[in-house]
């Protein structure tokens, strides 16, 4: 079972429990790491691996509290948005749309991997003096013990 890319944390939530009640003699410690394993939602991941759930209950309870909260908190932030003041409409209608496509997961999927740092990445670029570094020629044990019987340093 999967997340559905137009389907929320809620609905899928509610979805996956109906799923899991219709099937018999599902113990709850396989329901819960099955549904652990399905999300997709990378704050929702970080926030249930963070501190582990004690049981499926408490599990389902979490993500129904995740989705209330990032709901408010997207439906705020537009409410902020538009009240600032008369603005361009195709701007807000943008702007509506990607709080919109971030409820779903799919922005915050796309922020993860533009996130990432690359080692084409151009801030590495701008320090290529760090990259190239004299080769040692004594020991690192020899090197060590020098340091620490120096004071300076």
């Amino acid at each position: 079972m999967r997340q559905r890319h137009d389907e929320s944390i809620r609905a899928f939530v509610s979805r996956f429990s109906q799923e899991v009640l219709e099937i018999k003699g599902v113990e709850d410690h396989v329901a819960m790491t099955t549904l652990q394993l399905v999300i997709t939602n990378p704050k929702l991941l970080f926030s249930v691996n963070k501190k582990e759930p004690t049981s499926y209950e408490d599990l389902l309870a979490r993500c129904e509290k995740f989705a209330a909260t990032n709901e408010a908190l997207q439906f705020h932030q537009l409410y902020h948005q538009t009240e600032a003041g008369p603005s361009d409409k195709s701007k807000q209608t943008a702007q509506y749309k990607d709080l919109e496509r971030e409820r779903e997961g799919k922005k915050a999927r796309r922020n993860v991997e533009e996130n990432h740092f690359r080692r084409d990445d151009p801030i590495r670029e701008t320090h290529k003096h760090f990259n190239h570094y004299t080769p040692l020629t004594r020991p690192i044990t020899e090197i060590l013990t020098l340091i620490q019987g120096d004071r300076k340093l």
